[in-house]
């Protein structure tokens, strides 16, 4: 909340250079937070906004609802702006956008034609996360209220951030690299995707941040995979952690394993350095995955973390082992379900087999669900806890 106050503070300073000039009171803008889109029952778009309602930003706030939903449709995303504003007794102002989402009937559908907008109107900075919603609408999600801070979106990205940097299920993807994704010829695209569970109606009502047990639970879930800008499957939080293993998007990840004892032994797994390299040999491709990260062990159920060379090489053989499994059955996963190259290897042939990618790249998909992709776990113990 102080820090909303402080930018709040800043960016009524920067109003008088707005405009060439002409200054605006803040009370005469109506910021919005958030922009969702759900499928219209009409042609056209359903834009959903979450807007700061400004009564809040006072000292001692009253007991209202600190965000307002707002939705309008039309032809485009500025034809949903343009008609929002219609709607509202202030003019919309989107320096403070910080997330956009898509519902997950949208993303089915496909994401292109919305995201042109956002990387090309000035006035919303291009620091904001996009993300899908999994088994509920945009406008249900963002409806939300939070009993853990009175501005929903923050909290989402929050999660978002903590599953990314904590655990490693989540990815944070801001507006530009969806874009120029979209745009390429062999990138591959994820998001990850947000749920909510319990009393949905319940959690759109400022009461319950007056109870103890909170009626709606927001989660981070799984990541969804797109080919051509539309949604074609998910990954789970386990395939997740494997998928950003391999493209080097891991700060820190836990894996349990089992000890020799009948004992549980907890890992946290950080410092990851992977390394995706390619090679074409006799007109046939392969894909070489290296990846080496420390270890820390953190827990034993049976009370004692050894100091010993033995302890060490099981623990490191059953993170090795259960990682690479991990990392292959995700491999077949997208050969055989997907079908198609999720992991984007196709740019790295594309980079540094040129010419093999350019006499291929009409039949790479069907290539690649037989091609071989080796994969080399390499686990390090740090440290121990003892």
């Amino acid at each position: 909340m102080k820090k909303f106050k402080i930018f709040i503070l800043i960016l009524v300073s920067a109003l008088g250079l707005y405009g060439c000039g002409s200054k605006q009171d803040i009370n005469e803008l109506i910021f919005i937070s958030a922009i969702g889109f759900d499928k219209s029952e009409n042609d056209g778009f359903k834009m959903i906004a979450q807007i700061v309602n400004n009564n809040v930003l006072v000292p001692d706030p009253p007991q209202i609802t600190p965000v307002v939903i707002v939705t309008s449709e039309g032809e485009t995303v500025l034809d949903c702006l343009v008609n929002l504003n219609n709607l509202l007794p202030n003019r919309t102002y989107m320096i403070n956008l910080q997330m956009v989402v898509f519902s997950e009937e949208v993303a089915k559908e496909g994401i292109n034609e919305y995201m042109h907008f956002f990387v090309n109107f000035s006035e919303a900075q291009h620091e904001y996360n996009v993300v899908i919603t999994k088994d509920i609408s945009a406008e249900d999600l963002m409806s939300q209220i939070s009993v853990f801070s009175m501005f929903p979106t923050r909290v989402l990205i929050n999660k978002l951030k903590t599953a990314t940097d904590y655990y490693g299920f989540a990815r944070m993807t801001f507006v530009e690299e969806v874009v120029n994704t979209l745009r390429s010829d062999y990138g591959t695209l994820v998001l990850s995707s947000i749920t909510a569970k319990g009393d949905l109606e319940k959690g759109k009502s400022i009461d319950q941040t007056k109870e103890t047990d909170v009626v709606s639970k927001i989660e981070i879930s799984d990541i969804g995979v797109f080919k051509d800008g539309k949604l074609k499957g998910w990954l789970s939080k386990d395939e997740s952690v494997a998928y950003n293993f391999i493209h080097n998007k891991i700060e820190r990840a836990y894996m349990t394993v089992d000890g020799t004892k009948g004992n549980k032994i907890s890992n946290l797994l950080r410092m990851n350095k992977s390394k995706i390299t390619v090679e074409v040999k006799n007109n046939q491709p392969s894909v070489y995955i290296d990846i080496k990260f420390n270890v820390l062990v953190t827990e034993d159920t049976s009370l004692v973390i050894e100091i010993e060379k033995a302890y060490e090489e099981h623990v490191e053989r059953m993170i090795k082992e259960k990682l690479t499994k991990q990392i292959e059955d995700l491999i077949v996963k997208g050969k055989s379900y997907f079908e198609y190259d999720i992991f984007g290897f196709s740019e790295y042939f594309y980079k540094y087999e040129p010419k093999w990618y350019e006499a291929n790249k009409l039949f790479y998909d069907e290539i690649f669900k037989t091609m071989p992709i080796y994969v080399n776990v390499i686990p390090n113990i740090e440290r121990m806890d003892v």
